[in-house]
């Protein structure tokens, strides 16, 4: 713990009023380095006439989750280059739509859909839906399923059991789909592909299609949530770690 002279040396941000290490000059005030990218962020996006809301929440959280945008940030082919390579992995749960002075323009994806793998192991345990809007679409959903399933070699039959499990967690929906029966731990490791048998087959797209539509409800009859409750929302996706995608 500091003492208290060092908490009465620093310094707080005109903007949010929270101590911060350093502060820049900006139209007068001095801001911390979020508070910073946050208005540069506004002000781009105000200028290049973007009007959607979804984009706008999105970026403007990410400014905040970064602290880094300015004039200068990616300007730099190579650093461009490598955000844009790096961007899908560290944020799976966004969509980058373009780049604009300097600004990463972005929009949630209105689901996402993974799979989560045995402990130690590359081979898939179970399908993780994660449902990030309330306008996602139930037969979006259940086509994205599908194709993970498809990707990843993974059995359905049209009778197939599975094990259905679901939460929410940081205001988003969140099903867990993995068969009946799980691989017993011994045999783990000397698979090299996923079994293509009955006993250890996934749900069919359709089960989890209908299951979205009666877990979500109608998006008309939700409360309508504030701006600052959805940037909020927002930065807590941003904040999730990047899954441990073993190959």
């Amino acid at each position: 713990m500091g003492s208290l002279t060092e908490h009465a040396q620093t310094e707080t941000c005109d903007a949010c009023q929270r101590p911060a290490e350093a502060l820049f000059k900006r139209g007068g005030d001095r801001l911390c380095s979020s508070c910073k990218a946050l208005f540069w962020t506004a002000e781009v996006l105000f200028d290049s006439e973007i009007a959607d809301e979804a984009a706008i929440i999105a970026t403007m959280a990410f400014a905040v989750h970064t602290g880094k945008p300015d004039e200068n940030y990616l300007s730099d082919e190579l650093v461009l280059s490598k955000f844009e390579a790096e961007f899908a992995y560290r944020y799976p749960a966004f969509e980058l739509i373009t780049i604009v002075d300097g600004v990463p323009v972005l929009r949630m994806k209105p689901a996402l859909v993974d799979v989560v793998r045995y402990p130690s192991s590359a081979l898939p345990k179970q399908v993780r839906v994660e449902v990030l809007s309330k306008h996602a679409e139930p037969g979006s959903i259940a086509e994205l399923y599908r194709r993970t399933l498809i990707d990843h070699k993974l059995p359905m039959y049209d009778t197939s059991p599975g094990r259905i499990e679901w939460e929410y967690k940081e205001a988003h929906l969140v099903i867990n789909v993995g068969p009946k029966e799980s691989i017993h731990p011994t045999r783990v490791a000397s698979l090299e592909e996923y079994p293509q048998v009955y006993r250890f087959s996934f749900p069919l797209p359709s089960i989890v299609g209908r299951l979205c539509e009666g877990l979500m409800g109608s998006p008309t009859r939700a409360r309508r949530r504030s701006f600052l409750q959805l940037v909020s929302a927002t930065s807590a996706a941003l904040s999730t770690r990047p899954r441990n995608r073993r190959r």
